[in-house]
């Protein structure tokens, strides 16, 4: 077997300008800075959609109520129901279907046990 042919120069993944770019808006940041550089706006209002979520349905109920006996504190365990959330609507996204509750496994899984 031969060994792989490595080209002179690098095989450019990101545009040099585009390179620059993200060099330059995150020079001079550490990994915290970046860490919340997410929209606040909208983790607001997943963690509040959350929240409600926890107390409509079964599963995420559920789910928040395992968190919390693992020890989570109520914030985290919020955030663990919104990490769920954001899987489901996901997935309804890229399949362009509507959420249903009876097709959710683990609506299912709830009402069986």
């Amino acid at each position: 077997m031969k060994p792989p042919l490595v080209p002179e120069q690098p095989v450019p993944v990101v545009p040099q300008d585009g390179l620059r770019r993200l060099l330059d808006a995150c020079a001079g940041r550490d990994f915290d800075a970046r860490r919340w550089a997410a929209n606040p706006r909208a983790r607001t209002a997943l963690t509040a959609f959350a929240h409600n979520a926890r107390l409509q349905s079964p599963w995420a109920g559920r789910l928040y109520a395992d968190a919390r006996a693992r020890g989570k504190r109520n914030p985290h365990a919020t955030r663990i129901v919104a990490r769920a959330w954001l899987r489901v609507i996901w997935a309804c996204w890229h399949t362009g279907t509507p959420y249903n509750p009876r097709a959710h496994l683990a609506e299912q899984r709830l009402a069986v046990a």
